[in-house]
C-alpha cells in the first residue's frame, strides 16, 4: 500500500487526500499550498 499525500491551503484546509501519485491542481486558484506525505511536506506555488 502506498503513503498517503495530503493537500492544505496555507492556513492548514485539507483540500485533497489521495494515495495516488498524480495530484491535478487544475481546478484549484492560483496560490500556496502544502503537500505532505508522511513527515516530509513541501510548499507549491500555483501561479
Amino acid at each position: 500500500m502506498g503513503q498517503t499525500i495530503r493537500l492544505f491551503t496555507q492556513d492548514g484546509k485539507a483540500l485533497i487526500s489521495t494515495q495516488s501519485a498524480d495530484i491535478n491542481l487544475a481546478g484549484l486558484p492560483a496560490g500556496v499550498y502544502i503537500l505532505q506525505s508522511g513527515s516530509q511536506a513541501a510548499r507549491i506555488i500555483k501561479k
